[in-house]
């Protein structure tokens, strides 16, 4: 079925001319009055009320903008990936630890930077919420090799400590780290195709809507 709207169209009234038919007319309820011919008619009408409709007002509150999306970015070859697990599967404990220098440091605009520096419980509890881009360092002198891949999922739980900031991840999806270094306009990533964040250790926030960029560059997300 076309979901296009089609317009109606309307037949215009036609009036039988040059026929004389008697008219019926049929009235009910009580005190009925029919006049054939009336030059002058004087109507009275009795104040309705109708109750119980609300008042509309004008509404003094802005409705909120929507929260702007973030998405954490985190290179360590320390993560272990599950195609580098002979087990073929993760510990459910599994943890890995980036270093406070490497920690929301770089490659992060200053107002996210100091937004999300605290990591305190209320900070953290929004990070958690936040899709997640694991990757280890490219591995080809620089460049991704081609059987290198990247893990889509999110955090866990972080300790936070002063000697480190161990994360606990949870994967969902892969993809080709060759792949995505060709899109990293679209994901916000500083540098280019030779040279970019995928060659430093660190863990970043970026304000990108992943899911919907992974979704146009055509990955089934």
């Amino acid at each position: 079925m076309s979901k296009e709207l089609e317009p109606i169209q309307s037949s215009p009234l036609s009036l039988a001319t040059g026929e004389n038919k008697e008219t019926t007319i049929q009235q009910t309820g009580q005190k009925n009055i029919y006049a054939q011919n009336l030059q002058n008619l004087n109507v009275n009408v009795e104040k309705v009320i109708v109750s119980n409709l609300p008042t509309l007002t004008p509404s003094t509150k802005r409705i909120p903008e929507p929260t702007k999306p973030y998405y954490n970015l985190i290179i360590n070859s320390d993560i272990k990936f599950p195609q580098y697990d002979t087990s073929g599967s993760l510990p459910t404990d599994f943890a890995f630890i980036i270093p406070p220098s490497r920690t929301l440091t770089n490659y992060i605009d200053a107002e996210i930077k100091e937004r999300f520096a605290r990591l305190d419980d209320d900070i953290l509890s929004e990070i958690y919420t936040f899709p997640t881009i694991f990757a280890h360092e490219h591995e080809n002198y620089g460049h991704p090799s081609p059987e290198q891949l990247i893990y889509f999922g999110y955090i866990k739980a972080i300790k936070v400590r002063r000697n480190g900031i161990k994360i606990y991840p949870e994967f969902k999806y892969k993809f080709s780290q060759e792949t995505l270094n060709n899109y990293l306009f679209e994901l916000g990533i500083d540098g280019d195709h030779k040279f970019n964040e995928f060659n430093h250790t660190h863990w970043t926030i970026k304000q990108i809507d992943l899911v919907s960029e992974l979704r146009e560059i055509g990955f089934s997300i």
